[in-house]
């Protein structure tokens, strides 16, 4: 069975501040959390510089849907 259901401009954009918030939050825990390490793993250390450079993307298109 298939459903289709339209979703309002406005509840997709209030859904998808609500996701990128959340994104946001959680990259800056655990930046927090890799960067209070000293000696980092291989797989941190990759985390650590993919979220480095994820978070400001992440607030960039924030900025754009509002999130605060």
């Amino acid at each position: 069975m298939k459903m289709q259901v339209e979703i309002d401009d406005e509840t997709l954009d209030k859904v998808f501040r609500e996701n990128l918030t959340w994104h946001i939050s959680n990259v800056e825990e655990d930046l927090k959390l890799l960067r209070r390490i000293n000696k980092l793993e291989k797989h941190q250390l990759q985390d650590k510089e993919y979220f480095e450079k994820l978070l400001p993307a992440l607030k960039i298109v924030g900025e754009y849907f509002g999130v605060k």
